[in-house]
C-alpha cells in the first residue's frame, strides 16, 4: 500500500494538510463539531461495507462471533484489494464496556499513503468524546495498521 507518487514529499504534504485542516477547525471554534466537519470534507471513496469489531459487550454465541469475524475479514480484504485502485472505505464499529459506540472509518486509495483512520469517539459517554485522525504509512494489510501517527485530537 503506497500512494501513487510514492515519495516522502507527497506524504509530508498530505500529513501537513491533514494537520492544518484539523488544527484550523479546532482553533476556529466553529459551531457544531469541528471533527465531524473535517470528516465530512474527506474525499469520497467506494464502500467496503460496515462491520462490527470484537468488543467488550459483543455476542457470546460462537456462531454469531464467527459470522462477525468473517464479515470483518471480508471488509479488510476489500480494502486491501482497493488500495492499488480507486480506493475504498470500511466502517468498523466497536463498543465500550458501557456499550457506547466507537466508529472508525478505515480508508485506502491513490492519494492516501498506506491507511488512514478517522475515529468518532463523540458518543463515548465516559471517554474524551473526540474525533481523531491516524495516518499509517507503513501498512501492508489494512487489518494490521503499521507506522501510525495520530493528529491533533478535535473535541466535539
Amino acid at each position: 500500500m503506497t500512494a501513487s507518487d510514492g515519495g516522502s514529499r507527497g506524504r509530508t504534504l498530505r500529513r501537513a494538510a491533514a494537520c492544518a485542516a484539523l488544527g484550523t477547525l479546532a482553533l476556529a471554534g466553529c459551531a457544531g463539531d469541528p471533527g465531524q466537519e473535517v470528516f465530512d470534507q474527506r474525499e469520497p471513496l467506494a464502500s467496503c461495507g460496515e462491520v462490527t469489531a470484537d468488543s467488550a459487550t459483543g455476542p457470546s454465541d460462537p456462531d454469531v462471533v464467527a459470522e462477525a469475524r468473517a464479515a470483518r475479514d471480508a471488509g479488510f480484504a476489500c480494502l486491501d484489494a482497493a488500495a492499488a485502485g480507486e480506493g475504498a472505505e470500511l466502517v468498523v464499529t466497536s463498543t465500550t464496556v458501557e456499550g457506547d459506540p466507537i466508529v472508525e472509518y478505515h480508508r485506502v486509495g491513490p492519494t492516501i499513503d498506506g491507511l488512514e483512520i478517522y475515529t468518532d469517539g463523540t458518543q463515548d459517554t465516559f471517554g474524551e468524546q473526540v474525533w481523531t485522525y491516524r495516518s499509517c504509512p507503513d501498512t501492508v494489510t489494512a487489518s494490521e495498521p503499521l507506522g501510525c501517527w495520530e493528529s491533533a485530537i478535535v473535541e466535539g
